[in-house]
């Protein structure tokens, strides 16, 4: 018996000795295998100094780095979070920000405020913002669901099948494959997904067991041309036993097979299918995206092993789609070549200061042409942003890092984090937008420090708000607005914003439409987070605006001053302006001289009452207009006008009075011409006087024409004799075509002034009396139109009637307007014919210094680099300097012969040539004596009584 129970003892002894000799070479294989795995060296086809991590990597840029950059250097490639919740209100295109390396966000990501607008907005064919998760590019390779689609498998991301010594590897399964593993399989035991990642038990997802043994588990895409500045990989996980795993996402050149690790996470034991998403960011090199697993630092081959499953690969606006359609691009996209490849590309992404085409041609679609504040990197200027005074906070343009540590930004979004890094080859695949721009590049944005003190000492405190508004813009077109057009919703603004500090306030955008009514103010985006270092994009729609409007940029402090706020690179889509919209649904539209739906029905007393409107009988230029011109213009007025023709009367019309009474008299100046970029507004004035006239007088009217244009800044066929006869009148002999383009001086030039409108009479001596004078509006200057309100014509003023003044040489500046009378004192030799001549001189326009920008009949001067002058009752002055635009001239209404309290001059409410309208005064509209038309339509009128009556204060007329 005792013999027995020895036996049996060695028995077990034996078992438990061989049991565990097994589970010591496991362990001891597996401890060799994890130091080997961490001998080897980043990987990386080129020699020692450039190394596979991108760390590294950052470290030699970073080695010579001034201590003024001490916390970018600290953070330029420290992994970010973005803190995504539920409930975010926000509509971006395309949000995201390039970043080194980032955590996982979680996948219940709301965009409620986009929802509510493709709720409100169903059919969105050509301006649709792209939402969050929506977006499915079709380019081959992009999405892998690991199903078969039309009898084919349209996956194109590779992977190793056998990656270890048990012959296991990655394999594409469904759930039942893996139980049927552990029926076939001797001595290993699986676990893995009861369904895929859509929850289809007959699904397919791509699966890996892991065992101790495994190397170079990864997974990788096709090769990328270039992936965009928000790029994003996307995917489903599900794992078991990974806890002491990582999974990496690496980007590998093509051609120097360099790695660069973007994104790191660790596994988990969660067995359950999560989302795992990473930013990747601009590539502006040919990569592959390299999905890398490493295996657990233990794993028991008696034990169920650990495993990983993915799903639903896909890569989310990252690449453009290619044309289709015989080649063309889809209807709400441009077509151009990106990394020497046909794209597409949507049209929210034109003219918004981010470079996408290789030429460069999404930013060359009329971008030049939009207003001053609607195309803004404030590299150069504030842009025309503003500060709306607060009690303590306010916006400032700044560059380079915040004065507060642990908030704000640390480089601007245009010009992006400075380089150090120098070598032979100094491309690196993350490329900020600035690599985009060839001019040098400071890095200037706006954003509100927080940490300030008041006037009087005080500290900013909670919900403190600094406010900046924009200029002021024109409508959009209709069309933004109607739900028909294929234009409808095509309005937009983008900028990019930082929202960077542990107790971060809010940042918010409100549009402020101005109404006769008072102004109304809609909120448009909202954001309440801290978001980390990077910049991030808005892309916002506008909603129906009929109204001039502005925007309103507002962020409000959190608890502590750690909540500072920046935004940079502000750009409007160019449809807002009108620009690449159909001409046919575009109509009449201009952005530059809005036609508003005012109140224009006449008052019914006034519907078939009788008015006089004087025009300039279609002349044009510098000289006034003849009578032959005029007896073709007014066949409807009995007797017509005289058209004089004698010296320093040429071109002004003479109106005989039918009947005596008390008439309205509106007096309008002509608009400036353009500059060269043929974009801007230059508004005359209207002069609105009452007088009393006699049966029989004579009315005299010398009528503003409208400033001539500049040649337009083109390599086309010019648009006037004047312009193509510069461009051919030379003798220089070009062997080609591509020779004479290459040799071509394209001249800007600036606008001629607006002529003035004169009113006046005659006196027994021959002498003019004036009435009333409309003053003209100055010609605009070249480059990119600039509103600040010089070149518009002014009010009424008491200072002596003279011509304006040239500031600057003699062939360089423009003529000034010509006034009342001229200027006293010598005149500059160089000046005489540019000049505007004075009302007593003739009103003749002035010359252009070249080309046909020629001044206005009514004294408007000649444009020359500058715009010139507009003619009025004191002329506009010119100025040599750069941008500037001619200043208007000044009104004027005679008081002493007209009713004082019914005399007022407001700016013309069109452009174009100057003109007279004379509405007699009537007997109605429940006025005890005359009832008087205050505007041009009629719409408003109002009772006059002679001074000498006593009012009925019992009668409300």
């Amino acid at each position: 018996m005792a013999l027995d129970k020895l036996l049996l003892l060695a028995i077990i002894l034996a078992i438990v000795s061989a049991d565990y000799n097994d589970e010591v070479q496991a362990k001891n294989k597996t401890q060799k295998a994890m130091a080997a795995k961490k001998e080897q060296r980043y990987r990386t086809a080129v020699p020692e100094p450039a190394k596979g991590s991108f760390q590294k990597l950052s470290s030699l840029m970073n080695r010579t780095s001034d201590r003024s950059y001490r916390r970018r250097d600290k953070n330029i490639n420290k992994i970010r979070q973005l803190n995504r919740h539920s409930n975010d209100d926000m509509m971006n295109d395309n949000e995201g920000s390039i970043s080194t390396s980032q955590k996982k966000y979680a996948d219940n990501d709301t965009n409620s405020l986009a929802v509510k607008f493709k709720v409100l907005r169903p059919e969105l064919p050509m301006y649709d913002v792209t939402l969050k998760n929506s977006y499915l590019p079709h380019v081959s390779g992009v999405f892998c669901d690991f199903e078969q689609h039309n009898g084919t498998d349209t996956c194109m991301w590779q992977w190793n099948t056998t990656v270890s010594s048990h012959g296991l590897g990655f394999k594409v399964v469904r759930a039942d494959d893996v139980q049927e593993m552990n029926e076939t399989t001797r001595g290993l035991k699986f676990s893995g997904p009861s369904h895929d990642a859509d929850g289809n038990k007959e699904g397919h997802f791509l699966y890996l067991p892991v065992d101790p043994t495994m190397e170079n588990m990864v997974i990788k895409s096709p090769p990328f041309r270039g992936l965009w500045e928000f790029c994003k990989f996307e995917a489903r996980l599900h794992q078991s036993k990974m806890q002491n795993a990582s999974i990496r996402l690496v980007s590998e050149s093509t051609m120097s097979e360099v790695q660069w690790i973007l994104q790191e996470v660790a596994g988990n034991n969660f067995e359950v299918w999560n989302p795992m998403r990473f930013i990747i960011g601009r590539v502006q090199q040919e990569v592959r995206i390299i999905v890398e697993i490493t295996r657990p630092s233990f794993v028991n081959l008696t034990q169920t092993l650990p495993h990983i499953a993915l799903d639903n690969i896909r890569m989310v606006d990252c690449l453009p789609e290619p044309p289709v359609f015989n080649g063309e691009c889809q209807t709400g996209q441009l077509k151009c070549k990106i990394m020497n490849k046909e794209s597409c590309i949507k049209l929210q992404r034109v003219c918004d200061l981010v470079r996408d085409c290789d030429d460069n041609s999404d930013e060359n679609q009329n971008c030049d042409k939009m207003p001053y504040g609607s195309y803004c990197n404030f590299e150069q200027d504030n842009c025309g942003f503003e500060n709306v005074p607060q009690r303590i906070l306010k916006w400032s343009r700044h560059s380079g890092p915040t004065p507060t540590d642990k908030t704000g930004p640390n480089y601007d979004h245009t010009c992006g984090p400075p380089t150090a890094f120098t070598t032979a080859n100094p491309m690196v695949p993350l490329s900020p937008a600035h690599m985009n721009h060839s001019h040098a590049c400071v890095g200037y944005y706006f954003f509100v420090n927080m940490n300030v003190t008041g006037p009087n000492k005080e500290r900013a405190d909670f919900a403190s708000t600094a406010v900046m508004k924009t200029v002021i813009f024109n409508p959009p077109p209709k069309v933004h607005g109607d739900i028909s057009s294929r234009y409808y919703n095509c309005c937009m603004i983008r900028f990019y914003y930082q929202q960077n500090g542990r107790n971060y306030g809010s940042l918010s955008v409100d549009v402020v439409e101005l109404t006769p009514r008072g102004n109304i103010t809609t909120s448009l985006w909202f954001s309440t987070k801290d978001k980390g270092e990077n910049w991030f994009r808005a892309g916002i729609f506008l909603p129906n605006i009929t109204r001039r409007y502005y925007f309103l940029f507002k962020t409000r402090m959190g608890m502590r001053i750690y909540s500072d706020s920046a935004i940079d690179d502000f750009s409007m889509a160019p449809e807002c302006f009108g620009f690449n919209i159909n001409a046919t649904e575009l109509g009449d539209y201009n952005y530059y001289d809005p036609i508003f739906d005012e109140k224009t029905t006449p008052h019914p007393d006034f519907v078939d009452a009788t008015m006089y409107r004087f025009s300039t009988c279609n002349a044009t230029g510098r000289f006034g207009p003849q009578q032959d011109q005029c007896d073709a213009s007014y066949t409807d007025i009995d007797g017509g006008v005289l058209v004089l023709n004698t010296p320093g009367m040429r071109g002004v019309q003479v109106w005989e009075v039918p009947n005596e009474g008390l008439y309205t008299i509106i007096a309008t100046g002509a608009s400036g011409g353009l500059g060269s970029m043929w974009a801007g507004v230059s508004h005359g004035s209207s002069a609105r006087g009452l007088f009393e006239l006699h049966r029989g007088e004579k009315v005299y009217m010398m009528i503003g024409q409208q400033g001539m244009n500049a040649c337009k800044k083109t390599l086309s066929a010019q648009e006037s004799q004047e312009c193509s006869r510069r461009a051919n009148e030379t003798t220089q002999v070009f062997t080609s075509k591509t020779h004479e383009i290459r040799n071509t001086h394209v001249n800007d030039g600036g606008g001629g002034g607006g002529g003035a409108t004169y009113v006046f009479l005659m006196d027994r001596e021959g002498q003019p009396i004036p009435l009333l004078v409309g003053g003209g509006g100055g010609g605009l200057s070249v480059g990119v139109f600039k509103d600040d309100g010089s070149q518009h014509a002014r009010g009424r003023t008491n200072t002596t009637p003279e011509s304006g003044y040239m500031y600057g040489q003699p062939g360089r500046t423009s003529g000034a307007g010509g006034g009342w009378i001229s200027r006293s004192g010598p005149i500059t030799p160089g000046f005489e014919l540019v000049r505007g001549s004075a009302f007593r001189e003739g009103g003749v326009g002035g010359l252009a210094c070249t080309g046909g920008a020629h001044g206005g009949f009514g004294g408007g001067g000649g444009g020359c680099l500058r715009g010139g002058g507009g003619g009025g009752w004191v002329g506009g002055n010119t100025n040599e300097g750069e941008g500037q635009h001619g200043g208007g001239g000044w009104s004027f209404v005679d008081v002493t012969r007209g009713v004082r309290e019914f005399g007022d001059v407001t700016m013309a409410p069109r452009t174009g040539p100057g003109e007279v309208v004379i509405i007699p005064a009537i007997h109605k509209c429940g006025c005890n004596y005359r009832c008087v038309a205050l505007d041009e339509q009629r719409a408003n009128v109002r009772c006059y009584c002679p001074a000498a009556w006593r009012t009925d204060h019992g009668d409300p007329t």
